[in-house]
């Protein structure tokens, strides 16, 4: 236990009142009216040059929503991985995706590392984190409480991390995991049971 984990969740000890939006808010959020979002969005795929198996400098790829292709030399990191059409547990129903990845999954350059901030399924995707540790079995770092799941896929080198702490990659490279103002859920009943 430490000051931001009771033993059974997880709080954000910056906040006097923790973000914890209910079914009531959730339901304003989508029946708010919004611009209509064009019926097709404008293509977008980045420059050949930019992905590259092996980058000469730090080169940076927004490939969609929290999805980062970070390349340093002879070393490749993705952030929060979704390739999958829709963010949910089931192939056939919640969000679908608007725009199609910036990378197709197959044109990725060989992944040593991922990292996923949390785990709601449009930061944490278990179709896409199997097809990428089938292609490439990279190392996962993931926020504490996910370790279970994440191996669960077969993932076999998973480390989880708590706020403030660091992990050395390499000579170059150090991560480091901060806090945030939002919540953890896969379900109706696992609200903050995560980082």
């Amino acid at each position: 236990m430490n000051h931001h984990f009771d033993g059974k969740k997880y709080r954000n000890p910056t906040l006097n009142k923790q973000f914890n939006p209910g079914l009531g808010k959730i339901l304003r959020m989508l029946t708010v009216r919004r611009k209509e979002w064009p019926k097709r969005p404008i293509p977008a795929s980045p420059s050949p040059q930019t992905i590259q198996s092996i980058a000469d400098h730090l080169t940076i790829t927004f490939v969609n929503h929290a999805t980062f292709l970070i390349q340093f030399p002879g070393y490749n990191i993705l952030t929060d991985p979704v390739w999958s059409d829709r963010a949910s547990p089931y192939s056939w129903l919640g969000p679908k995706r608007y725009r199609e990845p910036g990378i197709p999954l197959e044109n990725l350059p060989p992944i040593d590392l991922i990292l996923l901030s949390h785990n709601h399924y449009d930061h944490l995707d278990v179709q896409t984190l199997r097809k990428l540790n089938h292609k490439f079995s990279p190392k996962v770092l993931v926020s504490m409480g996910n370790k279970s799941l994440i191996q669960s896929l077969g993932i076999v080198e998973v480390e989880e991390m708590d706020w403030w702490e660091d992990q050395k990659v390499d000579d170059r490279i150090k991560i480091t995991f901060t806090t945030a103002q939002h919540f953890s859920a896969r379900g109706l009943w696992d609200r903050y049971r995560t980082l």
